[in-house]
């Protein structure tokens, strides 16, 4: 029984330490940050002819402001 202990103690001591380096990772990645402003990330939406066709009211509030935007603030065209 005594090796039995030793291996299962190892193998505790081995998840321990793989949890904490796992958890900093975790930490770490989730503080990174998009480069750039707006205009240099995001591209205009352009609908298909079956999106303008079935367009919801959520739809057409949320494509129309962001390309109104980026019209306005990257030079966007339609």
């Amino acid at each position: 029984m005594g090796p039995i202990r030793i291996s299962w103690y190892r193998f505790a001591c081995f998840l321990a330490d793989l949890i904490v380096v796992l958890a900093i990772i975790a930490l770490l990645t989730g503080c990174t940050t998009t480069a750039g402003d707006f205009c240099t990330v995001a591209k205009p939406i352009h609908p298909s002819a079956a999106d303008i066709e079935n367009a919801s009211d959520q739809l057409v509030e949320s494509v129309l402001p962001h390309n109104s935007y980026g019209a306005q603030h990257c030079a966007w065209r339609p």
